[in-house]
């Protein structure tokens, strides 16, 4: 170090405060000492969890402990030199690019993880700022995803996060959690123990499409559900080809080992979750799948990309109808687990037809027999979805009714099903219209998604034909209904 050039020391703490001092240089030498604080400075910080709700506050003290960096610099270059104060420094032989912790190893599943780590920041030379995010993911002990999320890291380094756990989503076992900065990647355990039973059956999310098919350029609206209402916030959607996506490891990728792009859409507090998924205008014909994530599992839903939309099916509607008188030996219908649109099974006697993106305030919808083929096929099941916008949950509500004006599901006294028709672990009440008695699920005012079923107790049963009548009570509010009707070969 020679010449008159100033020289200027910075160190630079793993919280992101800085000491800054100038440098006396001697014959091309200098001296600088400082001496590492016996406890923190008092006080406290907190983390707001990803849930958004949860609030966790970090011990001050952990912020002695970490990576600093001395820079010295003039106005000819700069030079850097690293140095970690840790717990246990015999145990510290070399500086990682990355460090994670849990503030613990064995957690039940109503606490919440202090995830906290620490980089060596690296300078994105495009921005000239360092980058600032650590991805975290967390797999359970069979490998499938259980959370996903981002952490701000802050000018020295650190990163907090808090991942709040839940009963009956996040199941017990050993789970591995890995944190990525740029290249470099560590990974630690911890054990979650689940407490709590569940009677409600087996835990699995229930998804569809509002078309089967589309275009390049269009919007596919993906619709899901949990099998019963459980605690939960977020879900991971990816979408790929159909013969190329792949899960690994937890990870949604293609054949080829890339990871696919995903979006993260939140639950309600009925357990449903919609998102938008824009068909790029490049993408190429064929079969996809929807995979959605969740702690407890990974559930698929599929559309087709086509270079031109069906017409619609003009069939010749038949006369054709069947007793609907209810004898005691009739089997009952087996209720599915959810309310609402869901994608059905392939199966040769049954056809969906799924008609969506309805933003009028009245939508007749008309049920009859159809002939296909040598077979018929008679409508046994009628699910409606309506979406309202963010902040129109309580002023935007449906209305079912037959075409006598008698109203089956809505918020009026006289209606047969006014609430929700949720009780516990039971989706479905009985209501007799005329001489038929019917399964009517519905899930309440009050969300994003209101969502109806309508199905015939007895499974030899089909819907009368006739006209349904659907009524969207807002005022000048945007809206989007959906429906969905099945029909089975009898």
């Amino acid at each position: 170090m020679t010449g008159t050039s100033t020289y200027t020391l910075t160190l630079l703490k793993p919280d992101g405060t800085i000491i800054s001092t100038p440098l006396q240089i001697n014959n091309g030498l200098f001296s600088w000492s400082w001496t590492i604080p016996i406890t923190a400075t008092a006080g406290s910080s907190q983390i707001i969890g990803t849930d958004r709700k949860s609030v966790v506050s970090v011990n001050p003290s952990e912020n002695l402990y970490g990576i600093y960096r001395i820079t010295i610099s003039s106005e000819y270059g700069r030079g850097e030199l690293f140095f970690q104060v840790s717990k246990n420094p015999q145990n510290a032989t070399e500086i990682s690019p990355i460090a994670i912790e849990t503030d613990k190893t064995e957690y039940v599943t109503t606490d919440v993880i202090k995830v906290s780590g620490q980089v060596v920041p690296e300078i994105n030379a495009a921005a000239k700022e360092a980058n600032a995010m650590v991805q975290i993911i967390v797999f359970s002990d069979k490998g499938q995803q259980a959370y996903r999320a981002d952490a701000n890291v802050n000018a020295g380094g650190q990163f907090h996060i808090s991942i709040p756990l839940q009963p009956g989503v996040w199941k017990s076992g050993t789970h591995k959690l890995y944190a990525q900065y740029l290249t470099a990647n560590t990974r630690t355990d911890f054990k979650v123990t689940d407490p709590f039973t569940t009677s409600s059956g087996k835990l699995q999310v229930f998804m569809t499409t509002d078309h089967d098919k589309y275009l390049p350029g269009q919007t596919v609206l993906i619709t899901g559900r949990t099998s019963y209402i459980i605690s939960i916030n977020t879900v991971d959607i990816a979408i790929g080809k159909s013969d190329d996506v792949i899960i690994s490891e937890g990870q949604i990728m293609s054949k080829k080992g890339n990871v696919l792009p995903h979006a993260t859409a939140s639950f309600d507090q009925t357990g449903s979750f919609s998102y938008d998924y824009a068909i790029p205008t490049t993408a190429s014909i064929g079969n996809y799948t929807v995979v959605a994530q969740v702690p407890f599992g990974a559930y698929k839903a599929f559309f087709e990309i086509v270079s031109q939309l069906p017409a619609e099916n003009v069939l010749p509607q038949e006369n054709a109808s069947q007793s609907n008188v209810t004898q005691n030996t009739q089997p009952l219908t087996i209720l599915p687990d959810s309310i609402g649109p869901v994608q059905k099974p392939m199966n040769p006697n049954m056809i969906t037809e799924k008609t969506g993106r309805i933003s009028t305030p009245l939508i007749p919808i008309t049920l009859a027999a159809k002939s296909i083929g040598n077979k018929t096929y008679f409508p046994i099941e009628l699910d409606g979805l309506l979406r309202a916008n963010l902040g129109d949950e309580n002023n935007v509500n449906l209305k079912v009714s037959l075409e006598n004006g008698t109203c089956i599901i809505g918020q009026d006294s006289n209606c047969m099903v006014s609430a929700s028709t949720i009780k516990g672990n039971v989706l479905y009440e009985v209501v007799k219209i005329g001489n038929q008695n019917f399964f009517i699920g519905y899930s309440g005012t009050g969300a994003r998604l209101e969502q109806f079923s309508i199905i015939p107790t007895n499974a030899n049963d089909v819907i009368p034909d006739g006209q349904w009548n659907v009524e969207i009570i807002k005022k000048d509010q945007t809206s989007r209904f959906y429906y969905q009707v099945t029909y089975a070969a009898k």
